[in-house]
């Protein structure tokens, strides 16, 4: 949640506590916006801590010029610039948040790094076990008659390949049936030039591909 008054995140912390959804964590965004709220943060912490609650800060940094050129590609204005420039609204947030940053667990400075990088450090810190790992495969079919699918990042025709549709016991069944993955295992393809002769071999070549 994004700026939430801060004199009202240990009541939210309650109702997420007691929630029966169980809700394992939650993350508080808190910048300058916060105007006079900001002011008792540091109060807000101590009464979390005090009611038992387990807190994390993180403050996230970066240098001048990696804030100014941020600023400029979204052509957006610095709260507190007023009616000065961008770098004057920065170092005046520097000012206001410089409490924060002394009481911080954790401090990461973003100036070099892409959102994805910093995603990947967010989920390593935070994230649960389960959402930390490699690549995420989503294999889906589709018919070319309805277009192919826009987002795809590989798209493979396997028109080539004999269709269990046509086969009449089979017709009924999807590919997470026993009975169509034996038999489009077992099948051969046809022997036109430049395709493999079976269903494994065109896989390891599409998985060839793919690494």
């Amino acid at each position: 949640m994004d700026n939430l008054p801060t004199t009202l995140i240990p009541t939210f912390a309650e109702l997420c506590a007691q929630s029966s959804r169980g809700i394992p964590a939650i993350a508080l965004g808190v910048d300058v916006r916060e105007g006079e709220y900001l002011a008792s943060m540091v109060g807000t912490l101590e009464e979390l801590r005090t009611r038992g609650h387990r807190v994390d800060v993180l403050f996230l940094e970066a240098s001048d010029e990696s804030l100014v050129r941020r600023y400029h590609e979204t052509r957006r204005r610095h709260p507190l610039a007023g009616e000065g420039n961008v770098l004057d609204g920065i170092r005046a947030e520097r000012k206001a948040l410089a409490h924060l940053r002394e009481i911080a667990d954790r401090i990461i400075d973003t100036s070099a790094l892409t959102v994805h990088q910093l995603k990947d450090q967010m989920v390593q810190s935070y994230g649960p076990q389960t959402a930390r790992g490699g690549l995420t495969v989503a294999l889906v079919s589709f018919g070319f008659k309805h277009g192919v699918p826009y987002d795809g990042d590989l798209v493979f025709d396997v028109r080539f390949l004999p269709n269990p549709h046509f086969v009449e016991n089979l017709r009924p069944l999807d590919g997470r049936d026993r009975a169509v993955e034996e038999f489009s295992s077992s099948c051969r393809s046809t022997s036109a030039k430049g395709r493999p002769t079976s269903r494994s071999r065109w896989a390891a070549r599409a998985g060839g591909i793919a690494r």
